[in-house]
This record gives structure tokens, C-alpha cells and sequence, in this order.
């Protein structure tokens, strides 16, 4: 009785919403869903698992341990479950901490304390306590070894599909001053020459998912290393997987060096990005001087003969 009271109420609100907004769900769901659809949800749910892997293990373990056998580890299991299968129907979510599918940790945690129970029933001290050690060392060492590397996420990660950009299309964004790309510099802080955008990063602090940085996604990331080899091809492959937009510049720094910042180099892009970096203007020669700083000095009312002092 109370739980078809409960359904006809939420019923009539939901009856309710659509003849007055027109929409069963608030604006605030369609501006923060992805615009991907199912195709989205699955990618944001199987890059959940590769970054997240030890929630594999607590959903897993249950299963493999008999937790379904009972209501409990039935409807903790199936709620969790009914948490992935939303987040993929509504396209993921376009924030990286997944926030829609880390909810559901608590109920797999719950579903496999559930399961543990049943596994300890009718066993000795002995054996409670080989059941409980291996789950610890399951879940611990999953937890501690972390995702690994990136290259293995998908297709996109593969080194031959990474795009470049070439070392004077880059110089003409530089110049352009486009805030729409990132220069990932793999080489040494400080090394020449300078590239447009850059911030320096280590290869390996990309590769791993559980060292690297949260970089943008919408932005161009432009990988660079010092001779454009396999090291760039390698990272721009592993954030393609991720499901960024990552290519790698042609050639790497020596290209650079090579085709923007000889002197001999003749293309404008070339010698703007080169005037750029001698602080020139983009016009040619020197800057103009600097205006003068306009000094504001105070006025000094003058006293009125008579009256008050």
C-alpha cells in the first residue's frame, strides 16, 4: 500500500513536470550530460574502469563468491549496476572525477561484505581467516598497482593514428596568441628553443593514470620532444585513449629550431614568431618606447579669506 502511495506520488509530480516545463528532468541534467549519447556513456564507463580498475575487483568478487544468493547482495549489486547502465544511457558526465559512477562504490563495497559473510559461514578460524587475507590482497594490490599505462585503452592509442602539426603552423598560432592548444614539452625545463604555450612534462607522469595531470579537453594538446620520435607518439597515442584531442609536433624541437627559428628561415610565420621571442612587434623592428605614467598630483584647494580656520 505505502509503496503504490509513494509510486502514484512521484508519478503525478513527474506528470506534473511534463505538462508544465515540457521536460521530466531539470535544465540543470541536459546542461551537464554529454551530448554523445550511448556512445559517450560507454566510453566515459570503460575509461572509468581503466583509471579505476580496483572497482572491477568489488564488483566481481561478489559474483564470484556467491553474494547474489541472497535479497541483500541482490539489491546492492543491481543498484550499482542500475548506476552504470544511467550514466552510459545519459552520455557520461563532462567532469573527470566521475561523478556519476562513484556513488556506487559503497554498494559494491557493501555487496562484497555480504558475500564475505556468506563465505565465512561454516568455515574455521583457519579458513576465515585465508578468505579474508585473500580478499585484502586482491583488492589492495589492485588498488596499489593502479591503472599502469595508457596505451592499452583502445584503438585511438595506437602511434600510427596520431596527427601532427607542423613547426610553422605552430609558430603561426604562437603569433596569433590562440588560446584554443597546449604545447606539452617533454624535454628538460628550460630547454631551447622556447615553443609557443608550452608547459613542461615528463613522459612518464603522462602515461600513467594515476600521475597525470587533469589536462584540458578542450584544447588542442600538441606533444613535443626534442626529435618528434617515438616518446611523443607514444604519449599524444596514450591521450587520444584517454579521449583527448592530442597530436604531436612534426619533427619535435629540432623542426622548430630548424624551420622557425634559423635567422635564415624566410617564411612570415617564421620571422613573426622569431621577432616575437627578440621582443619585437609584429609589425617589424623594435617596440615603441613605453608611454610615460601619467603622475596625479593631489590639487590644494586654496583657503577663503575669512571664516572658519
Amino acid at each position: 500500500v505505502w509503496l503504490g502511495i509513494i509510486a502514484g506520488g512521484v508519478l503525478l509530480f513527474l506528470l506534473f513536470r511534463w505538462a508544465y516545463f515540457g521536460a521530466l528532468l531539470p535544465n540543470t541534467f541536459h546542461a551537464k550530460v554529454q551530448g554523445d549519447g550511448v556512445a559517450g556513456g560507454w566510453r566515459y564507463l570503460t575509461r572509468f574502469c581503466a583509471e579505476r580498475p580496483y572497482h572491477l575487483v568489488l564488483l566481481l568478487a561478489p559474483l564470484l563468491m556467491g553474494g547474489l544468493r541472497g535479497p541483500a547482495g541482490t539489491m546492492l549489486l543491481g543498484t550499482a549496476l542500475m548506476s552504470g547502465l544511467i550514466a552510459v544511457l545519459v552520455g557520461g558526465d563532462w567532469m573527470r572525477e566521475f561523478r556519476l559512477l562513484v556513488p556506487a562504490t559503497p554498494l559494491l563495497a557493501a555487496a562484497l561484505g555480504v558475500a564475505l559473510h556468506r563465505a565465512l559461514q561454516g568455515r574455521g578460524p583457519a579458513g576465515r581467516a585465508a578468505v579474508m587475507a585473500g580478499a585484502a590482497l586482491l583488492v589492495a594490490g589492485v588498488q596499489f598497482a593502479g591503472p599502469g599505462d595508457a596505451r592499452a585503452l583502445g584503438a585511438e592509442g595506437r602511434p600510427e593514428a596520431v596527427p601532427a602539426v607542423s613547426a610553422l603552423e605552430l609558430a603561426g598560432w604562437g603569433v596569433e596568441e590562440r588560446g584554443d592548444f597546449l604545447v606539452l614539452d617533454l624535454r628538460p625545463e628550460g630547454a631551447d628553443p622556447e615553443l609557443p604555450s608550452a608547459l613542461p612534462v615528463t613522459a612518464a607522469g603522462l602515461l600513467n593514470l594515476r600521475t597525470r595531470p587533469v589536462l584540458p579537453e578542450d584544447r588542442l594538446l600538441v606533444v613535443a620532444d626534442r626529435a618528434g620520435d617515438g616518446e611523443a607518439l607514444r604519449v599524444a597515442a596514450s591521450l587520444r585513449a584517454g579521449g583527448l584531442q592530442a597530436q604531436v609536433l612534426a619533427g619535435g624541437a629540432a623542426a622548430f629550431q630548424a624551420q622557425v627559428m634559423d635567422p635564415a628561415a624566410d617564411p612570415p610565420a617564421a620571422r613573426a614568431w622569431r621577432g616575437r621571442v627578440n621582443g619585437e612587434s609584429a609589425f617589424g623592428g623594435a617596440p615603441p618606447p613605453p608611454k610615460a605614467k601619467k603622475v596625479l598630483v593631489p590639487r590644494t584647494a586654496k583657503k577663503k579669506a575669512g571664516g572658519c580656520s
